[in-house]
Formats: C-alpha cells, structure tokens, sequence
C-alpha cells in the first residue's frame, strides 16, 4: 500500500438507495488506526448520513474522486462514472448473469450487469463483489449479506405498509425512526386485528422478522393450528 492512500465512498445511482457502505463512525476508527489514510466522500442528498457527519469525522466531502485508490459504494455503479485501473468495492450482482441468460436476454436488468462487467474489464477494474467475500474452509459462507436487521426492518415497513392499506395512515418508515426501541415501541401500539400471516424461512432474516412480530404483540401458534382454526386476533405461523 502507498504512503498516503485514499479510500472514497461514491454517491450511489439508484434513486431509492440511501445505505452507505461506510458509517462516519467506521471512518473515524479507521483514520485512527491509520493516521495516514485520508477518506473522500462524494456528496449526496440521499445517503442516510449527513455530508456534515462524514467531515465532523475528517473525510473531505468532494466531487472528484479520480485520485482514490479503492471505491466503496453499496449497489452498481453507474457504468458512465467508472474509473480506469482503480479497485471497487460493491454489491455488482454479476456473479449471477450467466444462469439462464438465454432465457432472460431481453431483461433490462441483466442486460446491465453484462456491459457493467464489460465496461470493468475494459477499464482494467479490480471488482470486490461484497456477495463474493466468503469463508474459505470448504462451505463458502458469505461475510456480507441480508442479517437480522434485514428481518426487522423489512417486517416493521411491511406491517406499517398493512396499517396504512387499511387505516389510510401510516406510521414513520424505518429509516426515518433510526431506533430499533422506538421500533419496538411503536409497533406494539398498533392493532392487526384478525391479521394472519405465514413467515418461511430459519435464518438470521426470519429471526429478526419474529422479534418485530412478537413485539407487535402478534401470537404465534402452530402450523396446523394455522391452517385449520379461526382467531380473532393476529397471528402468524
């Protein structure tokens, strides 16, 4: 590694992503371990942190990244801002184009991910997929992926989706609480009257899907309980 490297957080492309692959808080941990590291960060209204926050911590908020010597951003990068010979770090979903291509050819979708790989390539890109850090004893565990905050968020906004289909209102979305008690608090206000839902799933993702259910005050009955009685109150299986 060089003397001085630059580490940069690129301002995302997709228009509903507002995650950040780096915290101010990780940012300062690292410029304290390595003092000589600097840290851009691209502006951007969206991100779930603040510009401000990210230069409390000192990171230069700027444009140009063009000097960085790895790029971290979250989803694909916009093809037309890639930058020749650098190392990105992002989620490409690339890795996934080659199952039934031909099937799916006309997929705008797919069809993207084949000219962003192209495009890296071309452009002598060194690509980290996060999807692609795994374990190396044998099983190939992923080291970044959908955990049990993926369940509890992802359940709080379905639940507030269900109290605004049938009260016309809704309660704030998850990323505007930031607080997983005032979560838990909120949700346990409301009434799902005779709502029933079937969860699958054993992982992480399904864990933190129950923690929100049960604080939802939603019981949990069995499955053949599910499938052959009547509640009147909310249930899940």
């Amino acid at each position: 590694m060089k003397k001085n490297p630059i580490i940069s957080i690129i301002r995302e492309a997709r228009v509903d992503e507002n995650r950040a692959p780096l915290t101010p808080n990780q940012i300062k941990t690292l410029t304290n371990k390595f003092p000589n590291l600097q840290v851009f960060v691209q502006p951007s209204k969206k991100r779930c942190f603040k510009d401000e926050d990210y230069s409390k911590v000192g990171a230069k908020v700027k444009e140009d990244i063009s000097s960085s010597d790895i790029i971290f951003g979250v989803k694909e990068v916009e093809i037309a801002t890639l930058i020749e010979n650098k190392t990105y770090l992002f989620f490409s979903h690339t890795t996934k184009v080659q199952k039934d291509v031909n099937q799916v050819s006309q997929d705008k979708a797919i069809i993207y991910k084949k000219e962003l790989l192209r495009e890296v390539i071309k452009r002598k890109i060194t690509l980290i997929d996060y999807e692609n850090i795994r374990e190396t004893s044998g099983k190939g565990y992923r080291y970044l992926g959908f955990g049990r905050f993926a369940g509890i968020v992802g359940c709080y906004n379905t639940l507030n989706l269900y109290i605004k289909l049938q009260q016309e209102q809704s309660l704030p979305r998850a990323f505007e609480i930031n607080s997983y008690e005032k979560i838990k608090e909120l949700i346990s206000k409301q009434n799902f009257n005779k709502l029933k839902i079937l969860q699958t799933g054993s992982g992480n993702v399904a864990k933190g899907a129950m923690e929100v259910l049960k604080h939802a005050n939603i019981k949990q009955i069995p499955i053949n309980d599910y499938l052959n009685k009547k509640y009147n109150e909310a249930v899940f299986s």
